[in-house]
């Protein structure tokens, strides 16, 4: 049977046109479409701006202008979506119908090789309806990499939420600002199998502000979470709990794990009760290099961070400075806690506080009261510590060993 004999030439260019959009895009994406300066919205097919490079990859290319989304924009593997820096503008629409505004299409068997990139993202909706919602949420990708957004939203979501099974991939450059309930950057895993850790993942020279939740949070959450690598990010935190928090699990219930963390070179500002924060079973985490300044409590805070939930075990806290914290400077709760080469000045009360098995070797205190304190019967070593107006170091059992050749001034 003769098919064109039976559709118009029009009937078949669509059905050409679906098959096209379903192959390469999976879910086929509209956008309203209003150009920088002009008042006549027009509707567009982010099909439009696809082009496939040499490579074989998918390149979605968005020109200047306003973006109003209206459905989520799901990507593929091998696909590229960037627009022109700041000038390009996804805008959410207050009728916006999915559960996340981007992710990936296939969460079961995954995707591979997918870039957002040189995008402005305006997203004010609190609560999106579905299964596991968010703004820019993906899970099951390999070599995604997240760089060059700026964000301004309002939500109780996390800005970027690398929530399972991510692998080799990076955030960076990026600036968030939420002014809702939610964050900025997650990386965290809701897949417990035992082959499906996220692993390998750099969040890298990001500008994060939040008024509530953590601008930056790397959580085992489920499943496992190692070799994160978190660098040279500026973190504004003066309404939410920590700047920085790396934790295992945050509820008795949850089954995830925490290792391998390196937390380096970056600045936060604020936080209720913390600069950074390392909780619930985290383990093997070096916090080296970072500038903390200005916390409404400790600017280091290490603890199981709540009851019947682990310990944390097998932290580096080293080179850091930490300033003007109106509790302890460093809170070092756990075993195997090495903290040396810190420099910390005006603490409203101690410099470092040890409850745990802690080594505490060659930092200077400035201006806290006291210098070190120590409570608990664990092994304990503090040598060769400088402190200034420090009210020297108290120990509430009044073992002194393994306290030696510090100099009090």
């Amino acid at each position: 049977m003769n098919h064109t004999s039976v559709f118009s030439r029009d009937t078949m260019n669509r059905l050409i046109y679906l098959l096209v959009t379903v192959i390469c895009m999976a879910t086929v994406c509209h956008l309203d479409f209003l150009h920088a300066g002009t008042a006549v919205s027009t509707r567009l097919d982010i099909k439009d701006f696809s082009k496939v490079c040499r490579n074989g990859a998918r390149i979605i290319h968005l020109p200047s202008g306003i973006y109003d989304v209206s459905k989520t924009l799901a990507l593929p593997s091998n696909t590229v979506l960037e627009g022109e820096g700041s000038r390009t503008i996804l805008r959410v629409v207050s009728s916006f119908s999915g559960s996340r505004f981007i992710t990936n299409t296939d969460f079961r068997d995954g995707n591979a090789n997918i870039t957002v990139r040189s995008l402005k993202v305006e997203f004010n909706l609190p609560i999106l309806k579905g299964d596991a919602p968010g703004v820019l949420r993906f899970e099951n990708v390999k070599n995604l990499l997240i760089e060059d957004l700026t964000m301004e939203i309002d939500t109780d979501f996390y800005g970027i939420d690398l929530s399972a099974n991510i692998r080799s991939s990076s955030v960076q450059r990026c600036k968030i600002s939420n002014k809702g309930n939610g964050g900025g950057i997650m990386v965290r895993n809701r897949n417990d199998l035992p082959n499906k850790a996220s692993d390998d993942i750099t969040v890298r020279l990001n500008t994060l502000l939040s008024s509530n939740d953590e601008p930056l949070a790397v959580f085992g959450w489920l499943g496992m979470v190692r070799r994160v690598l978190i660098e040279k990010n500026h973190v504004l935190a003066y309404g939410a709990a920590f700047g920085i928090a790396v934790y295992g699990i945050d509820q008795p219930g949850h089954t995830g794990r925490i290792t391998d963390v390196s937390v380096i070179d970056n600045t936060v500002k604020g936080g209720r009760l913390g600069g950074i924060a390392v909780k619930g079973g985290a383990r093997r985490v070096s916090l080296s290099n970072n500038i903390i300044e200005g916390q409404y409590a400790d600017g280091l805070f290490l603890h199981r961070g709540g009851n019947l939930l682990p310990i944390v075990q097998e932290i580096r806290i080293h080179k850091n400075i930490i300033s003007n914290a109106r509790r302890h400077c460093i809170f070092a709760s756990g075993n195997d806690i090495v903290v040396e080469n810190n420099k910390m000045n005006d603490c409203g009360e101690c410099g470092i506080f040890i409850a745990g098995k802690v080594l505490a070797v060659d930092n200077v205190i400035t201006n806290a009261k006291p210098g070190i304190l120590v409570t608990g019967d664990s092994p304990k070593k503090i040598r060769g510590n400088i402190l200034n107006k420090a009210h020297g170091i108290r120990v509430l059992n009044n073992d002194f060993s393994g306290i030696e050749e510090n100099i009090i001034r």
